[in-house]
């Protein structure tokens, strides 16, 4: 080992020492070289780096090179009561555990060639002015790290701070991929949270080969355009609090969020129709948010934990794109018997309800729900919330098929606002329960399952097609009011009363 109570000045040099130990002397002083330091030993109480008391600490420099540390076993690094301050630093014997004793600060780039390096059951912070490339193993524990970017290789494993640490990417590699996040080896999210505050448009090949993946991730820039690469799939949370996540090809790159959507920044490619799927739990689009959907399907399947049985929340901006939101309710809305639509003003492209037999409800007086394509039923129930009035209006085709119900009778759950359809097909198991103000249909009238009036008017009006009223489903007690306002024919192919 070295042990300096003198001064030493590494100069351009290359050397190889077994350890590093500075003594708390005012006459110990050392300046590492601008070239390679290499540390294959360990001092007295297993230390690589070992830098005493305030002296010791005020009379080290790391220098403008690299300080590699090849010991074949385990060693610990530290500075007494301070960040231990490098410029960078590699890691490069697969036998070699490095654990932080304090905390540390790279000012270049951390690169993990083979073994390991261990911010400690303490939970060191660690803060890297470059990035870390890692082809052998990172542990985080609780450690709150902070790093220019991340590049996880083939062979290399990350384990991510757990939810009481934190991971915050604030750079790019200024390779010609520009990401913040690279991976092709295994990140293990440990329950923990992704940040990325990088300032600029970056990269982020969030997929890997192994590991849990990413949990929560979080954009947190207005000058961040994260572009995420190929299938990315998030066991919790994705909050845009400002900035822009998109996909990077957008025909291809797909995302699923198993819990909650919050954006405050933007989500999706705007005026680009890209075709991919998207899967969220919930979907909150914040004031001042913006979400620009795919013009595949957007699909919810839940609640937002945060909030009172919310499926969908928008106080924002959303460009549907001329996709499809489907309501898929197959874990129940997280457990709940409701799902709601908050508030029920959003104009859709084409909705889809599959509820699981349980109920998606519209709030908000006076709101307006407006789907330009069609609306599909395929399960559950779509109706008000308590006493709420809600005008639906479906430029296209409405369909309810069996199993589904299309508004409610029960708890002051009507449909009392005014409902306009492009046409009504109601099949065999599936029920209409009508608004008592108006149901209005520009196409036809198609009923093998169940109507129910409701005490309503229904008007027919069309003007470049005619009406066909048709079915063999029950009626009860067929029509209240039937008004006729077009200037084609209505064709009946059945027996009606009004």
């Amino acid at each position: 080992r070295v042990l300096f109570r003198s001064t030493f000045v590494g100069g351009s040099g290359t050397h190889t020492l077994g350890s590093l130990n500075i003594k708390n002397s005012t006459a110990a002083k050392c300046t590492l070289t601008s070239g390679d330091t290499t540390i294959n030993g360990e001092g007295s109480a297993n230390k690589a780096i070992n830098i005493e008391g305030s002296n010791g600490v005020t009379n080290f420099a790391h220098g403008s090179g690299t300080v590699i540390i090849t010991h074949d076993g385990a060693s610990d690094i530290k500075a007494d009561g301070v960040t231990l301050a490098l410029n960078n630093l590699t890691i490069n014997h697969a036998s070699a555990n490095i654990n932080l004793k304090g905390n540390l600060s790279v000012a270049g780039n951390l690169v993990i060639s083979a073994g390991e390096l261990d911010t400690d059951s303490s939970n060191f912070d660690l803060t890297v002015t470059g990035g870390i490339n890692v082809s052998g193993t990172f542990t985080g524990n609780a450690s709150t790290v902070a790093i220019g970017f991340l590049e996880i290789n083939g062979s290399g494993t990350f384990d991510a701070p757990n939810a009481s640490g934190s991971l915050t990417i604030n750079n790019k590699a200024t390779t010609t991929d520009n990401r913040a996040f690279d991976n092709d080896g295994t990140f293990n999210h440990n329950s923990g949270t992704v940040t990325i505050t990088t300032a600029s448009s970056t990269g982020l090949d969030l997929t890997g080969t192994g590991g849990t993946g990413i949990n929560n991730l979080v954009i947190n820039n207005a000058s961040c355009t994260g572009n995420f690469e190929g299938a990315i799939s998030l066991a919790g949370d994705l909050t845009i609090t400002a900035g822009t996540f998109k996909a990077n090809t957008p025909a291809s790159d797909t995302l699923t969020v198993a819990g909650d959507v919050s954006v405050t920044g933007t989500l999706g490619n705007a005026n680009l129709a890209h075709d991919q799927n998207y899967s969220f739990g919930s979907l909150t689009i914040n004031s001042g948010g913006t979400y620009n959907a795919t013009s595949g399907t957007t699909t919810i399947k839940g609640n937002a934990s945060s909030s009172a049985n919310l499926a969908w929340a928008n106080s924002g901006t959303f460009t549907h794109n001329g996709g499809t939101v489907l309501f898929d309710s197959t874990n129940t809305f997280g457990g709940s018997s409701f799902g709601h639509i908050n508030p029920a003003t959003n104009t859709f492209n084409n909705l889809t309800i599959n509820a699981d037999s349980k109920f998606l409800q519209l709030r908000g007086n006076s709101t307006t729900l407006t789907v330009a394509g069609d609306l599909t039923m395929t399960d559950g129930t779509l109706m008000n919330f308590g006493t709420n009035t809600v005008t639906t209006t479906v430029t296209g085709d409405v369909s309810i098929a069996n199993g589904a119900t299309l508004g409610a009778n029960t708890g002051g759950n009507d449909m009392t606002a005014p409902l306009n359809f492009g046409s009504l097909t109601i099949d065999s198991g599936g029920t209409f329960i009508a608004t008592s103000d108006t149901t209005t249909l520009t196409g036809n009238f198609d009923n093998t399952g169940t109507f129910t009036h409701n005490d309503g008017l229904v008007t027919l009006s069309a003007s470049a097609a005619n009406i066909t009223i048709n079915g063999t489903g029950t009626v009860e007690p067929a029509f209240h009011n039937l008004t006729y306002e077009g200037s084609n024919d209505v064709r009946v192919r059945r027996d009606i009363t009004v």
